[in-house]
């Protein structure tokens, strides 16, 4: 590749170290969501309620915010570079990105959906994140004749302007099932038991990857230009949710409610809306993203580390750390109960354990993880394995 990849701080080889080691925190924290989910879910207590919540809990559960913003932004990113990085034109590329995102979308119905309880031929769909980047990928593949700065607007806009979408009246179970798709987080049943389920609507998630794609633009410059550019945007967007949210003009559902100094009012204050991702969600999380990546390139990191491990086999790490977690929940409330131990902590899952066991099952998850995923990599490198490309 050319221009700011020459730069070792920057990458390695036809790799990024800077965005691999992004993709690599952010999934190890979506790992400890979900373990939180499985471990500590069952005491009923929304952890972003400021009426029930705990400073830890408020903590564990809002760090991982950053996850499917960035996690998405990358995969725009990463779509850029694979074309420069593989010399591929307009047209192979598209066509590239039009056949990984039908992977990624089949991905989630045949095996993302059913970890959560929704299966095709019995009770429906339940549509997440691999989702929207497998239908955004798509919608990026068909853009490819447009100038990357293009697209990039494109993503801009969508993201700032989404929030004056109107919500409209109902069309009937299709009409609300269409603009959940579109840009509403909710549940329609079709025939009896049968549903889908939206949390990660197209929009704006589909902005972000437009976003990530033109973002992959910087890494073609170089370094000090890539990372004041990095800089300034993340500082804009940081400033630009600070004054926003204190003046709760516009860019989230939910005004901020001030109380004084007190921990009531800065949970009300980062209390932005995820479900869809309003814009100050947004800012919120990709901000912080914009100002890290400058700070990881001065990171010299050995093939071997976790968070490069983890950041270079997403899709897998994703769909296997799913399985993982719900198999060693399903064998500790067999063991537990053998034991009498699982008494007052419920006796089926979601647990009703405290964080401490989340944060110990959390690291004994990516410990179990990583072997997994190295052996996986270097499958995946040594090209002994075809389908290994497309997962």
């Amino acid at each position: 590749m050319a221009g700011g990849l020459d730069d070792g701080a920057a990458a390695r080889g036809s790799r990024i170290l800077s965005l691999d080691i992004l993709r690599g925190l952010v999934m190890v924290l979506m790992v400890l969501d979900h373990c939180r989910g499985m471990w500590n879910a069952g005491t009923g207590i929304e952890p972003l309620d400021p009426a029930r919540t705990t400073p830890l809990l408020y903590f564990t559960r809002w760090i991982t915010h950053f996850c499917a913003p960035v996690f998405v932004l990358l995969a725009g990113s990463s779509a850029f570079l694979m074309g420069r990085g593989e010399g591929l034109g307009k047209a192979a590329l598209a066509a590239r990105l039009a056949s990984r995102g039908l992977v990624l979308i089949l991905v989630e119905l045949v095996l993302v959906s059913p970890a959560w309880g929704r299966v095709f031929f019995l009770n429906g769909l339940f549509l997440q994140v691999i989702w929207a980047l497998g239908v955004s990928m798509v919608l990026l593949g068909a853009l490819q004749f447009l100038p990357s700065r293009a697209i990039g607007l494109a993503g801009l806009a969508i993201i700032a302007l989404h929030n004056l979408l109107p919500d409209p009246a109902s069309g009937g179970r299709l009409g609300t099932l269409l603009w959940d798709i579109l840009h509403r987080h909710g549940t329609v049943t079709l025939a009896g038991a049968w549903a889908v389920e939206v949390k990660y609507p197209l929009i704006p998630w589909v902005g972000v990857m437009f976003l990530g794609y033109a973002l992959g633009e910087l890494y073609k410059t170089g370094a000090v230009l890539r990372r004041r550019c990095l800089s300034a945007a993340g500082a804009a967007c940081v400033l630009l949710f600070l004054v926003l949210r204190s003046l709760s003009v516009y860019g989230d559902p939910s005004p901020f409610v001030s109380s004084g100094p007190t921990l009531a009012s800065l949970y009300s204050f980062l209390g932005v809306e995820k479900y869809p991702p309003s814009l100050l969600y947004l800012l919120a999380t990709l901000g912080p993203a914009f100002l890290v990546l400058p700070l990881l390139e001065r990171l010299c990191l050995g093939e071997g580390h976790p968070l490069l491990v983890f950041g270079r086999t997403p899709l897998f790490f994703y769909v296997v750390h799913l399985y993982l977690i719900i198999l060693s929940g399903a064998v500790a409330m067999v063991a537990l109960n053998a034991l009498g131990v699982l008494r007052g902590y419920l006796d089926s899952v979601p647990f009703s354990f405290g964080l401490g066991t989340t944060y110990v099952v959390w690291l004994l998850t990516l410990a179990a993880l990583y072997p997994v995923c190295a052996r996986y990599r270097r499958l995946k490198t040594s090209g002994r394995h075809r389908w290994t490309g497309c997962f």
